[in-house]
């Protein structure tokens, strides 16, 4: 239902209107999904009574957090919990994200180096872009660390490392609606550098989502049935 929300934005200037897309990047977004520009992951938050169906509260496609604990983490509670006898030694857990991660990572490998990006001062965000990281290094991915603050551009628009190295993979805990309205927003048009998350999760991750999941699959169709 998510990405038959995309498809339809894409051709659909009134729902790029209502999401408060800028128009600047209408056009750069549709080339995006047309594309097919690689994704890595987002979040669903869900809420359940116990007795009513699941209800969606929100989709973080663009910059989720909380991955680090939902997967080293839980893995390192199953373990401590199997020793102490909390839980039976052949229990295990729901949870694969580190796999798919690192396979993920794999499918998108490319000899260009990967750079992962947050904000200083952010030492959630540091934390889960580490961890990603590691995943990508796992994965046989080259990678390297940048904050975005020190980003920089070299001629003609490119976007340079400390070392002034071109960068032409990243990926970045920081939010596409930002990067949009920041000084620099406009050279996202020119599509140098293969960003994950790609510009069509702008679409996905935006706050009018879950309004235009009701539209276009109203409720009490089953499809529909999960949406809050």
């Amino acid at each position: 239902m998510c990405l038959e929300i995309v498809e339809r934005a894409v051709r659909d200037e009134q729902i790029m209107q209502q999401l408060a897309i800028p128009p600047l990047y209408w056009d750069v977004i549709a080339e995006s999904w047309r594309s097919r520009d690689p994704s890595l992951y987002g979040r669903m938050d869900f809420v359940w009574c116990g007795k009513d169906p699941v209800k969606l509260l929100e989709y973080n496609a663009d910059t989720p957090t909380s991955l680090y604990e939902s997967s080293y983490f839980q893995w390192l509670w199953l373990e401590d919990a199997r020793r102490s006898g909390a839980i039976p030694r052949d229990a295990d857990q729901y949870n694969a994200i580190q796999e798919r991660l690192i396979a993920r990572f794999s499918e998108l490998y490319s000899r260009e180096p990967l750079y992962f990006c947050c904000c200083e001062d952010t030492d959630e965000d540091r934390t889960t872009v580490l961890y990603l990281q590691d995943c990508a290094q796992q994965a046989g991915q080259e990678t390297r660390f940048i904050y975005i603050e020190e980003l920089g551009l070299g001629v003609g628009g490119v976007l340079t490392d400390l070392d002034d190295n071109v960068i032409r993979r990243a990926f970045k805990l920081y939010p596409l609606e930002w990067m949009m309205r920041d000084d620099n927003g406009p050279l996202l048009r020119k599509r140098r550098e293969q960003w994950i998350e790609p510009l069509w999760k702008s679409i996905l991750s935006n706050k009018g989502l879950l309004p235009l999941l009701w539209r276009f699959f109203p409720w009490p169709s089953e499809s529909s049935a999960g949406l809050v």
